[in-house]
Parts: structure tokens; sequence; C-alpha cells
């Protein structure tokens, strides 16, 4: 029998991904909304990804070439 995910292990990678993504973002100095006009996205899938939530590959590479980066980096902790 499958055992039972808790949301703290589905949500594991997805927090990952909101401190990298928000520490890139802000040394860069933009705001979520600057992030996704120069990535050509909604601000609500910026928000989103900050927020753990699933988004596209897609996405995730418009992101990643605004904030020079690749999109496997939005995925790992920043260095302290």
């Amino acid at each position: 029998m499958p055992r039972e995910v808790r949301r703290s292990e589905r949500h594991a990678s997805g927090m990952q991904t909101l401190r990298s993504l928000r520490v890139r973002r802000s040394f860069a100095s933009l705001t979520q909304e600057e992030l996704a006009r120069l990535a050509g996205l909604n601000p609500a899938t910026v928000w989103r990804a900050e927020h753990g939530h699933a988004i596209s590959p897609r996405a995730a590479r418009r992101i990643a070439d605004v904030l020079g980066c690749h999109p496997a980096e939005l995925m790992l902790e920043p260095e302290q």
C-alpha cells in the first residue's frame, strides 16, 4: 500500500524555489511584476513560483533567462 505523502514533503522542492527565486529577484532589484513583464509572463506565474507552486518548464526558462541563470538553479539553495 502506498504511503501517504505529507504536505511538507509535497512542497519541499517548492520551498527551495521560493527562497532561491526570491533571493535572485531581489538581487536583481526587480519586483514580481517587473520580472513577469521582462519574462513575458503573467505576474501570477511569478507569484506562484515564489510560493512553491508548480510552473511550466517554459515559464521557468523565461524567468531564468531574465535572472541570468539556468532554470535548474532556481531549484537550488542560494549560497550564503
